[in-house]
């Protein structure tokens, strides 16, 4: 069986255009690219087109973007020249944009087409990490200026249609955001205050009560604090009014953004599952395998890229957890008896059976699904760019390192 309806996200979109960045600033938003290339993976290819909600965009009233080809709208300041030369160059959507404006509309709410507007940061921040090859029609939505969170939840269950079509409803703000407060130490304790009323009322809440806080978010431990302008959390409730009555997901979390913030983006609705071939062994109910895979690491990466690309992420079980910690204390004990030398990724395939290399664990699963991991697309990406890269530096580095205990 499979389920083609897709999920709805709310993402924390970062500062500026971070993917077109060079230099030490950029590795501020390593792990939200890392979740972000997770997430294109779980989606396989089911997209057929994105609609963003940014927290860069606001109307009086609601304007849908309706232009074949959207130009940019640098708004950011006091970042170099070249990054006011950058094109995210996928098309519009005049025909989504329409089907859009139908659905508002027959919910009562009037919305105007925008032949001229340009993709904003708070969309291709987001959108060139998930699509680099630029491949996917994209179409905006703005925010009504009044910030009215129940009008905006009205707008993501006229919307939520669109999830059955192929359309990947996103809306993209941050969890935290108050510019004041990011320089030094002000936002940590805020920031964290308000992620974790998030999390309260996006995973645990009953989906009635989770609506009834989102309306009243005011009343959030530090909500002012922490967005004393709501136009980066609004975007949040369209995502969720879109997918009311389904559970909520962490997709990104992070406790040290730019040295102490916290921040989080989130998922409503189940994971689309792939069709599995007839040969698929991973159906067994006496036993699920389990995979141990580190943060950060680059070949554990590889794996759960493949684990989600392949659909097989429902079937097995992954034990995550940081370096250092002391659940990677628990994990490595619990490994001990078992292999040589412990060591990430590693995945008990069988009762019994432990392998510790990537390649291995990866060859195991696209034998047991039927998929052939050169032909799949997010994670051959991976493979042949980052991860290419990544080895290469530390070749290097372990050369530089023998040459200079050889001096």
């Amino acid at each position: 069986m499979t389920t083609s309806r897709l999920p709805t996200y709310f993402l924390s979109h970062g500062g500026g255009p971070w993917p077109y960045m060079t230099g030490g600033f950029r590795s501020n938003f390593d792990k939200l690219e890392q979740s972000l290339i997770e997430m294109r993976a779980e989606l396989q290819d089911l997209p057929k087109a994105v609609l963003v909600v940014s927290g860069h965009w606001e109307e009086r009233g609601f304007a849908v973007s309706s232009g074949c080809n959207p130009g940019m709208v640098y708004d950011y300041s006091g970042f170099p020249d070249y990054l006011y030369q950058i094109k995210y160059g996928a098309s519009g959507s005049p025909e989504l944009a329409r089907h859009v404006q139908d659905l508002l509309h027959s919910a009562g709410i009037a919305a105007r087409p925008d032949p001229t507007r340009g993709f904003d940061h708070g969309t291709f921040s987001l959108m060139k990490p998930l699509y680099p090859n630029e491949d996917i029609p994209v179409v905006q939505l703005s925010l009504d200026a009044g910030y009215d969170p129940a009008l905006h939840l009205k707008v993501g269950r006229a919307l939520a249609p669109l999830r059955d079509e192929g359309v990947l409803i996103i809306g993209s703000g941050l969890s935290y955001h108050n510019l004041s407060a990011i320089q030094g130490t002000a936002g940590h304790g805020p920031s964290r205050l308000f992620d974790a009323w998030l999390q309260e009322t996006l995973i645990r809440s009953p989906f009635d009560k989770r609506t009834t806080r989102l309306v009243e978010w005011e009343k959030a431990p530090a909500a002012r604090a922490a967005h004393p302008r709501e136009d980066h959390l609004i975007p949040l409730m369209v995502a969720v009014g879109a997918a009311e009555d389904e559970p909520g997901t962490v997709t990104y979390h992070q406790k040290d953004f730019a040295g102490g913030l916290t921040a989080s983006s989130f998922r409503f609705g189940d994971i689309p599952s792939a069709p599995q071939s007839k040969g698929d062994a991973m159906t067994s109910t006496t036993f699920k395998p389990i995979v141990y895979l580190k943060e950060n690491c680059p070949f554990c990466l590889k794996v759960r890229l493949f684990l989600l690309e392949s659909g097989l992420a429902s079937d097995i079980e992954t034990r995550d957890f940081a370096p250092g910690s002391e659940r990677e204390e628990k994990i490595r004990a619990e490994l001990q008896p078992h292999l040589d030398k412990v060591s990430f990724p590693s995945a008990q395939l069988e009762p019994g059976r432990y392998v510790t290399e990537s390649d291995d664990i990866v060859a195991f699963f696209a034998a047991k699904a039927g998929r052939d991991p050169a032909g799949m697309t997010v994670y051959r990406n991976y493979v042949d760019g980052v991860f290419a890269m990544s080895m290469k530096l530390w070749k290097e580095n372990q050369e530089l390192k023998k040459a200079a205990s050889a001096a």
